[in-house]
């Protein structure tokens, strides 16, 4: 009998309330289970006693191994926390200077931006050489192609409308990585730029 509390002492110092709650798990086990597999155990008249020890020991390792679950689904969900809130400190990062860059755009190139980005990134015909904004930076990809266009202008002595046609010499189109993020910012922030 003094072997069994040596053995209940030495599992409670080691493992603390756990062992409390194991202890309590292991008395209403041993009260379940039927008394013919108590009087099994090769144990002589303190079988009962025993029995509470063995249930004691695996309700031990059961919580630990529960304790352990725990931990390391606690851990994973930390660290994905940290992660997001890392990450999304800096996609904000990258967007504010994204949106210095654009706010210095023309107005017109600030559109066409938001042309890009409601038309699934569809090709716009440009004609002429562009030597800053939108169209010499590098958000863009281009192709040399000439479309025939047809414009209506007002001639300035008579205010007389006139069919033109003119060609555009090139198509530019968003970097697709520039487009989502862009598209990102827009969804997120509902914005492309500090000023909208």
């Amino acid at each position: 009998m003094s072997a069994f509390f040596d053995f209940i002492k030495a599992l409670i110092e080691r493992y603390g309330l756990k062992s409390l709650i194991a202890f309590v798990l292991s008395i209403f086990t041993v009260t379940i289970i039927p008394k013919s597999l108590i009087e099994k155990l090769p144990f002589n008249e303190s079988s009962i006693y025993w029995a509470i020890g063995v249930s004691f020991a695996i309700w031990i390792i059961v919580l630990h191994c529960i304790i352990l679950i725990f931990g390391k689904i606690r851990d994973k969900i930390s660290y994905n926390i940290y992660k997001e809130k890392s990450n999304k400190e800096s996609n904000k990062e990258a967007l504010e200077l994204l949106w210095t860059t654009i706010d210095g755009f023309s107005e017109n190139d600030r559109k066409d931006i938001m042309n890009f980005l409601n038309t699934n990134n569809e090709p716009i015909s440009k004609g002429g050489t562009f030597f800053d904004g939108l169209y010499s930076s590098n958000f863009v990809i281009k192709t040399e192609k000439k479309i025939l266009k047809e414009e209506e202008v007002v001639i300035y002595n008579t205010n007389e409308k006139v069919k033109m046609q003119r060609y555009d010499t090139h198509l530019y189109k968003l970097q697709e990585p520039i487009y989502e993020i862009l598209k990102y910012s827009l969804q997120e922030y509902g914005k492309i730029c500090h000023f909208e």
